[in-house]
């Protein structure tokens, strides 16, 4: 969200339009504009890449006069952590604790889902909102059958990334008995 305290004693505040540009230096561009008070606006940071940027309000009152206002720096991060799904195995039954790691920083859950194999319906398994990054999959909660397993980690910032373990068999059906009569 982007606002502040605008004012202007003669004809009155029109517009408060933002602008962004790479910190020391470069062309700024207008990221948002408010015709209306308070002259809050929202920006979309996934927009630019990860970094450093300065930020800053250009006021202008109803007489068509502009003042810049004071520039600020921004940290912009769109970059996501990384998670790898540990293999179960290929077939797994019962409960059976689903592994996650988790690579960069202020990752603050893994969600774990499974979808029958090559569907991408996702359905929730859990979610860990602390490393280690694990959970205890049921799989008497499913159907016997092939499915995908994903996990999802997500930053405080709203980014996130996944991976899929693919064409893992869920059986617990016990064998049993077709014919008992032997043969000679």
């Amino acid at each position: 969200a982007l606002g502040g305290s605008y004012s202007d004693g003669g004809s009155g505040v029109g517009s408060v339009s933002y602008e962004l540009r790479p910190t020391g230096g470069g062309s700024w561009s207008t990221i948002a504009t408010s015709t209306s008070a308070p002259f809050s606006a929202t920006w979309d940071a996934t927009t630019v890449s990860t970094g450093s940027y300065d930020l800053r309000p250009v006021i202008t009152d109803r007489a068509g006069n502009t003042f810049t206002g004071a520039t600020i720096t921004v940290t912009v991060d769109t970059t996501a952590p990384t998670v790898v799904l540990a293999n179960p195995g290929s077939t797994i039954s019962g409960t059976v604790t689903l592994n996650a790691t988790v690579s960069g920083s202020g990752a603050t859950q893994v969600a774990f889902a499974a979808s029958p194999a090559g569907a991408a319906s996702w359905t929730s398994i859990g979610t860990d909102p602390s490393a280690p990054w694990s959970f205890a999959f049921d799989t008497l909660s499913r159907t016997d059958g092939l499915y995908d397993l994903r996990t999802t980690v997500s930053d405080g910032l709203g980014n996130t990334s996944s991976d899929v373990v693919t064409g893992i068999r869920l059986d617990n059906t016990a064998p049993r008995v077709i014919s008992s009569t032997p043969a000679e």
